[in-house]
Parts: C-alpha cells; sequence; structure tokens
C-alpha cells in the first residue's frame, strides 16, 4: 500500500553534508529534492549510513535532524525528525 505524501516536495540540486552522531564522519551529498518533512539524497552507494544523522545543507542555512527511511542504489529518502512545516 503506497504511503501518501503530506508535503510538496521541490526539486533542488543542492550540496549538503552527512553528519553522523559522533560528528567523527561526514560525507559527502546532493539533495534531489525536499519538503517539510524529509527528502530524497544522494550519494555514493558505497557509503554506509546509521538509521539517524544530520543533513547540513548550507544554501538553506540548516541543519536537519534526520531518520533513514529508505535507500535505492545511491538513492536514499529520509525523514526530518520534526516536520519544519509546521
Amino acid at each position: 500500500m503506497p504511503k501518501e505524501r503530506h508535503s510538496v516536495r521541490s526539486k533542488s540540486l543542492l550540496k549538503a553534508t552527512i553528519r553522523f552522531p559522533n560528528r567523527q564522519v561526514i560525507l559527502g551529498c546532493v539533495v534531489r529534492d525536499i519538503s517539510s518533512s524529509g527528502a530524497k539524497l544522494e550519494l555514493d552507494p558505497t557509503f554506509v549510513l546509521p538509521s539517524e544523522f544530520e543533513l547540513d545543507v548550507p544554501q538553506r542555512r540548516t541543519i536537519f535532524p534526520c531518520e533513514l527511511a529508505w535507500r535505492r542504489g545511491n538513492a536514499v529518502g529520509v525523514r526530518f525528525k520534526s516536520d519544519l512545516g509546521r
């Protein structure tokens, strides 16, 4: 059963970094689309991600606390831990 989206996603091409909870690991990625509740990221498929991390998007001047939602190859879906649209 497909999930309904509760927020509109906007296409983007924003450079970002993923920060692990211990902040000792930082990975580069690209935000392909973003909404108030989550984002689709593109990154090297060999990178191993924790279930929770921070997404730093300098062009938005925001650091988003995230949960890993899904992963297919180099595409990763994340949920923001708080809805930014509220």
